[in-house]
């Protein structure tokens, strides 16, 4: 559509895997520093920016922008893998990373077939707007990701404190309040002698 060559396409594809082995080695350090959560959001937002943004320029702006997008493209993946070992449990560890890759080799055969299919139909304009707003649409689900690793937090505090040699058994209120002081920040103390009498 931007009247690129069959020798220009093979450079535009390197340059999206070139940004996109940048990306998997710089967004895992980023994710230690920012959360996995947290990335996982911007990267994903960013991709589908990219996307819409690659649709008005033309292609040597396009050659530009391509790394970059590859970056944020590539560099989900990276965190996404390690987001499952924090959201499962060890003991469901294994069958969890085999859910994991099932579902993502199948979107991954899926996707080009259905994505092909509606450039053929709708025109590849409208079929790019739709992918750059899908992607976007999963910084939602990153959010619910968070939300459930405080719930496994929860889950896992609870189990700790009932498995404790002690002769009370801990209410799910007392769970619900050591899961929130350990998801939360303690609040500042203040120093002082107490008032005298």
């Amino acid at each position: 559509q931007k009247g690129a060559s069959p020798e220009q396409m093979g450079l535009l594809f390197t340059l999206v895997f070139a940004g996109g082995a940048c990306g998997k080695f710089v967004c895992g350090p980023l994710a230690e520093r920012l959360g996995a959560v947290r990335m996982v959001v911007v990267t994903e937002l960013l991709t589908g920016l990219s996307i819409l943004a690659l649709l008005p320029l033309p292609l040597t702006a396009s050659l530009v922008l391509l790394p970059v997008l590859g970056v944020f493209l590539n560099g989900t993946s990276s965190v996404l893998y390690a987001t499952v070992a924090e959201l499962v449990s060890p003991e469901a560890r294994t069958r969890g990373y085999g859910l994991f890759y099932m579902l993502y080799q199948g979107s991954g055969m899926i996707a080009p077939v259905l994505y092909g299919w509606l450039g053929d139909v709708a025109g590849l304009g409208w079929t790019m707007i739709l992918l750059g707003f899908l992607t976007m649409g999963a910084a939602p689900l990153a959010v619910l990701m968070r939300e459930r690793k405080t719930a496994v937090a929860a889950s896992w505090i609870c189990s700790r404190r009932r498995s404790m040699p002690t002769p009370t058994r801990s209410s799910s209120r007392s769970c619900r309040r050591a899961a929130s002081s350990a998801t939360t920040p303690a609040p500042p103390t203040t120093t002082g002698s107490p008032a005298s009498p």
